[in-house]
């Protein structure tokens, strides 16, 4: 399917293009209006765009790297949860409570009880720390995962850019107009791409210098695709 960018870039050189060119909402990337004499200054605008794409990358995982590394800390200093559940502590609570009011006792022994029930309290306390504690962490978790979804979209940005930027350079290299570019598809054996590819990319690098084509390779589904005018 052809994205909005690529539309975008074919129609470059159309007297309506030229008047009014269309941004990329998909992207989020917004299009110059060349005019007839720069029309190829539209890759020198594309790199910009590339460039201020790659710089959101960096910041982008940074942003995860920090956050990685507070996530880790959180789980390294995570409390320790009693052995007895909350509503089994409330309920000792309350029985450590009927005890101690409910009947006259010495000094020492009060006082014996109102320590336990301080103890008992304490390890309630415990617990709170503990889901507070998994708030946190749940919450940070929360936070890779919108700056990863980011990083993803601005990868894919950068992929889009990259790809539309090879076609307007291969215009550029061949005289035309991105326009005027015809992809061809052609299948191969899987086995046979190597002498396709040659040492290195030898064979497809001297192909495409002599006869002015672009060429990937999909060494997955055997099929060569070839971009030229």
């Amino acid at each position: 399917r052809t994205s909005p960018l690529f539309a975008s870039i074919e129609s470059s050189t159309s007297p309506r293009y030229l008047a009014t060119m269309n941004s990329s909402p998909d992207l989020g990337i917004g299009l110059p209006t060349p005019t007839p004499t720069d029309t190829f200054d539209l890759g020198n605008k594309l790199t910009q765009r590339l460039q201020d794409h790659i710089a959101d990358r960096a910041r982008t995982q940074h942003r995860i790297d920090l956050a990685t590394t507070q996530l880790q800390n959180l789980f390294k200093s995570a409390p320790k949860r009693p052995r007895d559940s909350k509503i089994a502590l409330r309920e000792k609570v309350r029985k450590l409570e009927r005890d101690r009011t409910s009947r006259s006792l010495p000094l020492s022994q009060e006082k014996a009880l109102i320590r336990q029930i301080d103890g008992v309290q304490k390890q309630i306390r415990m617990h709170d720390d503990v889901e507070r504690h998994q708030e946190l962490i749940r919450r940070k978790k929360a936070e890779i995962e919108s700056v990863k979804d980011a990083l993803r979209t601005t990868n894919a940005n950068i992929s889009e850019i990259e790809e539309a930027l090879s076609k307007v350079e291969l215009a550029k290299r061949l005289g035309c107009s991105v326009s005027d570019l015809i992809n061809r598809e052609v299948d191969c054996p899987v086995e046979k791409l190597g002498r396709v590819i040659g040492k290195h990319g030898a064979t497809i690098k001297a192909i495409e210098e002599k006869v002015g084509v672009h060429i990937d390779v999909d060494k997955i589904h055997g099929k060569i695709h070839v971009r030229g005018n």
